[in-house]
């Protein structure tokens, strides 16, 4: 390297210096999303560094692994049915594919609250869909397989734009409601 290359390497390395510029390595069972005041955005894996310069850039962390969102107790669904309330408990397992479609649909603030508002949205309205067309609602067997096999299905159409994958989903009716919800 001559004299001249070597200064110039010199002077970006001190201004980025000045700036705060820094590096930061995406975690293990991390997917991080690099993004830009402009809108522009870059994934990148566990173990990968990522420069960022301040005002300019920021690192979002999302897990990698398997995610489990409860619906029990208060935020149980609530179904109405002919002979009343019930209340049915939910739990479902997903992972993300693509954080910038994630980050590009329900924004940057708290995402995984709104993937669990969106998960409780899609299923309060498909479980009320399905207690209004049959009598006896979850009342065998064969009908909770059913019941579940088609809201994994809905679950996995809605989510999926987003670039959430879910992977399964376990109901149960929690209890009977005094009236109607």
């Amino acid at each position: 390297m001559n004299k001249r290359n070597l200064a110039v390497l010199a002077a970006v390395l001190l201004v980025a210096a000045a700036l705060g510029v820094r590096k930061e390595t995406v975690g293990a069972g991390e997917i991080g999303l690099r993004t830009t005041i402009t809108g522009a955005a870059r994934v990148y894996q566990a173990g990968d560094k990522v420069l960022l310069f301040p005002g300019l850039t920021r690192l979002l962390r999302f897990s990698a692994r398997p995610v489990r969102v409860e619906l029990a107790g208060d935020e149980a669904i609530r179904v109405n049915t002919a002979g009343g309330g019930k209340k049915v408990e939910a739990m479902v397992r997903y992972r993300l594919r693509d954080p910038a479609r994630l980050v590009k649909r329900f924004g940057s603030a708290r995402p995984e609250e709104s993937i669990r508002a969106e998960i409780k949205k899609i299923l309060s309205r498909r479980i009320n869909e399905a207690a209004k067309e049959k009598k006896g609602f979850m009342a065998t067997v064969p009908d909770r397989v059913l019941l579940t096999a088609r809201l994994l299905e809905s679950l996995s159409a809605e989510l999926e734009p987003a670039g959430i994958a879910p992977m399964n989903l376990d109901i149960r009716l929690a209890g009977e409601t005094k009236k109607p919800v």
